[in-house]
């Protein structure tokens, strides 16, 4: 693990806990009248989150610490009396496991980015690419937190994005005096696994779970669990065999919790399902308030477990003739109006909507990267006809479902069995919910990332642990053939992501030569240094690198987005089209291509104005071939040129 990330971890995860907590705990005091105990720390830091975020991105508006801190401090004062009940005799145990859970998260992305002697290396892969991406939706909020952003990859250009996940980060950033790659790298997983066990372990407490034994089984499954891709291997996934599971059954779930914003939503879906369950069991106008407005904030955190839930308030509801169903829909969708507007205003206006209608997507990726099940695939073609064309649809559909689904099959079971003897509408809507999420992964695709439609798929895949870890921990009480049949299916749970977190640990000894697992490009330190130097220059005209190109894009790797995070700029242009137009990205690329290709040096500098840019990022091995008094170099380090792009002389 890099020097100091460690005590990183720990300062990140004692902040997020002394600032969330005490408003999390004084909410429920005042709206749910209960007072704060270590048990419902789970639920303090949920509510917390929802409350102190807001709060934190309306002080980053005003431009002063002036609410986070005293909103902290004044809750405290408030519960001064009360303080004393939160230690009691269940303390270690109740955290020993979400402790565990943070030591996970440290030790899986700890060998991401090192740091050796000024320069850094980065692993390849798509997970290191969405934190570096996570980091510079931060730095924009830093930026200018005034919606819509402005698309970090795509600079002017705005975007649509929920800003929760960034604001979190940075929360950490600034209350932490934490380096900001290193919070999205390592520190916010950290948090995010301790979180996940606290939320988790309360959920199991509101539903009558008291033994430890299946509380902490579930904690450990809920990121430790996956599919039976392991079974199923897929091949021709573009090399990547870290990821190459991933798309064997479209299952994210648990291996998608060490890099992306799921990692936030679980721990609030838990707290959501334990606050909606209070109100649906005792009413209340304080416990709805405190329901909706937990539901509402998934909107912001990851709208692929906010929409299912709140769908599934109105269809239990409806399918019960329940009012409180009814209500806590009706209340959580007016409380989310507000969040959906502000995360949908801006954007390329030529650029495909996030999410469109797409047929059993999922079930056609998970066909074609298995080549064993060629023949079923044939069948599923139009050329088949009609009865056995849709056999083989429903039979490819169901494979998918049960081979991502895995084990929980097991917890979907006893979830049925929980819905049909339900008696206050909280299996009702779990269940509800769970069905529209797997309805909507089957019938919605992400635009331009297809595969972005299932991660409705994940709210399935995670939330059923919480139902099959207990059955399994009963299983091991029972007799002989049923402890082996759980120690069977345990095995099969732990497979995929332990062949995951290997392939990341030790990636020579599980991964093909040739892989791109095996890959790391590396910053220099003089471009490391130049890119400090540059973040040392905030204030108007010093927003951009212009060049997104590199040595080591031609080798696989991704440099500019990090090149980006140490400057903290944005970036002109950059190798994917990412919330943009083909038409805007592709333009944008060959306009930036021509000002370092040009000999033209009027040409580059009509380029540059029209692009809005300020500096350019060059390297000296493949130096400009024009020279621009509006182009003056401002600092050489190594291989590296900052060259200012000053505004033209007014006539």
């Amino acid at each position: 693990m890099t020097a100091g990330q460690p005590w990183g971890s720990l300062a990140a995860l004692v902040v997020f806990v002394l600032i969330l907590a005490p408003p999390g705990y004084w909410l429920l005091r005042r709206l749910d009248g209960a007072p704060p105990r270590a048990r419902d720390l789970g639920l303090a830091l949920g509510l917390g989150f929802a409350a102190v975020v807001p709060l934190f991105w309306l002080e980053r508006i005003l431009g002063a610490p002036v609410l986070v801190l005293p909103a902290a401090v004044l809750s405290s004062l408030a519960l001064r009396r009360e303080w004393p009940q939160w230690l009691d005799v269940s303390l270690p145990s109740l955290l020993a496991i979400p402790g565990l859970l943070g030591l996970l998260a440290a030790w899986v992305n700890a060998d991401d980015v090192r740091w050796v002697h000024g320069a850094a290396t980065v692993r390849q892969g798509f997970e290191m690419a969405d934190r570096a991406f996570y980091a510079l939706v931060a730095q924009e909020v830093q930026r200018d937190p005034w919606l819509p952003l402005q698309n970090p990859f795509y600079s002017g250009v705005t975007f649509a994005y929920s800003v929760f996940p960034p604001l979190a980060g940075l929360l950490l950033r600034v209350y932490g005096g934490l380096d900001l790659l290193s919070v999205f790298q390592v520190h916010l997983a950290v948090v995010s696994f301790v979180f996940i066990g606290l939320a988790v372990d309360r959920l199991l407490l509101e539903w009558g779970i008291t033994s430890l034994a299946p509380r902490a089984l579930t904690s450990l499954l809920c990121v430790l669990g996956g599919d039976l891709s392991f079974l199923f291997p897929p091949e021709g996934v573009r090399g990547a065999e870290r990821a190459a599971p991933f798309l064997a059954f479209v299952s994210f779930s648990a291996e998608s919790l060490y890099y992306n914003p799921w990692m936030i939503a679980l721990p609030l879906v838990a707290v959501a399902l334990v606050l909606g369950t209070r109100w649906l069991r005792e009413g209340g106008r304080g416990r709805l308030l405190l329901a909706a407005w937990m539901l509402s904030a998934l909107w912001q955190a990851k709208v692929f477990a906010c929409l299912p839930l709140l769908l599934g308030a109105f269809a239990a509801g409806a399918l019960r003739r329940d009012r409180r169903l009814a209500l806590l829909g009706a209340a959580a969708a007016g409380l989310a109006i507000p969040w959906a507007v502000l995360s949908t205003s801006g954007g390329d206006p030529l650029s495909p909507q996030p999410l469109r209608y797409g047929l059993l997507y999922p079930v056609a990726q998970s066909l074609a990267v298995h080549p064993s099940w060629e023949a079923l695939r044939a069948w599923t073609a139009p050329e088949s006809g009609a009865p056995a064309r849709w056999a083989a649809i429903g039979l490819a559909t169901l494979l998918v479902l049960l081979g991502g689904l895995g084990v929980r099959v097991v917890g979907a079971a006893v979830l049925a069995r929980r819905v049909r003897a339900d008696t206050s509408g909280a299996w009702s809507w779990l269940g509800a919910s769970l069905l529209l999420a797997l309805a909507l992964g089957l019938l919605v695709v992400g635009d331009p990332l297809p595969l972005n439609g299932a991660q409705f798929l994940m709210l399935p895949q995670l939330l059923l642990w919480a139902t099959t870890g207990p059955w399994l921990a009963a299983a091991f009480t029972g007799p002989p053939l049923r402890r082996l049949a759980a120690a069977i299916l345990l095995l099969a749970s732990f497979a995929s992501p332990a062949i995951y977190l290997a392939r990341k640990a030790w990636p020579e000894r599980f991964t093909r030569a040739g892989a791109v697992d095996l890959m790391r490009f590396t910053i220099p330190p003089e471009s490391v240094a130049a890119a400090r130097w540059l973040a040392a220059r905030p204030g108007p005209g010093a927003d951009l690198v212009a060049d997104w190109r590199g040595r080591a894009d031609a080798a696989g790797g991704q440099p500019a987005p990090y090149l980006a995070v140490l400057s903290e700029r944005r970036l002109l242009a950059h190798g994917e089209d990412f919330a943009v137009s083909h038409a805007l990205g592709a333009e944008r690329r060959r306009m930036v291509a021509e000002v370092f290709d040009t000999t033209d040096a009027s040409r580059a500098e009509s380029l540059l104005d029209a692009l809005g840019a300020d500096w350019l990022w060059v390297d000296t091995s493949r130096p400009l071939r024009y020279e621009s008094p509006r182009l003056p170099v401002r600092i050489r380090s190594g291989g590296v040129e900052l060259r200012e792009f000053v505004p033209a002389p007014v006539p």
